[in-house]
């Protein structure tokens, strides 16, 4: 390396402490600030003060999950910022998605890395972690699949939900490093070394596999939304046919214990059995009904 450069990461910071290190630093506060906006997109800046202080600006999407019950997963995305302030590489973003803490530690051990090799470090592990992301939304897609012909509560759509938001933010970031990615590939710091292009190459098709995961997950979504309502809607139709069918039924020995139980000349009104006939009378009914309901698929 030409430079002895020294890094330091930032995590958690509000925005009057990053202002202060940007003051430091001589750099833009909106190097370091944006990391606490959630909606801050990734981007490439460069930055010449006075001639004497030169910044570079890296701004990467990050997907951080919102919960720890993998039946309640959904992901979210945060901005992580890479600085380079002279001779300083800050790293800094402000919520751990804890897969950065083993490529954190290889940097406190034995820092011997370039900016542009650091930058390319963490692009490849947020590249890797969008593909396991997706791989287990597959396989969310899949699951629900199987459990479809049996979904009649709300609790399906609202974990298809989940997944359909969760995607979204996946190819907004997916989308957003691209474009980072290609900038980068065309910036000549970036192409000084066999090994950083071929991480950057490597980069890239984790990016192509991404954003093809992404889309075809996004269309299976769109269609088992419409199959999932379909299917709830038909199970809840099925559920109450079968109640109607049976309040018919019930109703009929009450229709027939109301018209017995008037005070009125009746059939079988003077007979010891009446009461028993008016049962089996109501029995017979039934059954006769029964395999009526039956035969019109109605129960």
């Amino acid at each position: 390396m030409d430079k002895n450069f020294h890094w330091q990461l930032y995590q958690g910071l509000d925005d009057h402490e990053l202002e202060n290190i940007c003051r430091n630093l001589h750099i833009p506060n909106d190097y370091l600030k944006g990391v606490n906006d959630p909606f801050e997109i990734a981007r490439i800046e460069g930055c010449i003060n006075n001639k004497e202080h030169s910044s570079y600006l890296v701004v990467l999407q990050y997907l951080l999950p919102q919960s720890k019950n993998r039946e309640d997963y959904e992901y979210k995305t945060r901005a992580i910022s890479l600085v380079q302030a002279d001779e300083q590489l800050l790293v800094t973003f402000k919520e751990d998605p804890k897969y950065f803490s083993d490529l954190f530690k290889q940097f406190d051990q034995n820092f011997q890395l370039s900016y542009e090799e650091m930058v390319m470090k963490v692009f490849w592990k947020i590249q890797n972690e969008i593909i396991k992301v997706l791989a287990w939304v597959h396989e969310e897609i899949e699951d629900m699949q199987k459990d479809i012909e049996y979904s009649s509560q709300n609790k399906e759509l609202y974990r298809l939900m989940r997944l359909d938001k969760s995607l979204a933010y996946i190819k907004t970031a997916v989308h957003n490093n691209r474009i980072v990615l290609e900038k980068i590939s065309q910036d000549e710091r970036f192409q000084s070394k066999p090994a950083l292009k071929s991480l950057m190459h490597d980069v890239l098709i984790e990016s192509y596999q991404a954003e093809s995961m992404v889309n075809e997950g996004m269309r299976i979504t769109d269609q088992l939304s419409d199959i999932f309502s379909n299917v709830i809607s038909n199970n809840l139709n099925n559920v109450m046919k079968v109640l109607t069918s049976i309040t018919i039924i019930l109703t009929i020995p009450t229709i027939i214990g109301g018209l017995w139980g008037m005070n009125v000349p009746l059939p079988f009104a003077n007979s010891e059995s009446g009461f028993f006939m008016t049962i089996l009378l109501s029995l017979l009914i039934s059954i006769v009904v029964v395999f009526w309901l039956k035969s019109k698929d109605y129960l």
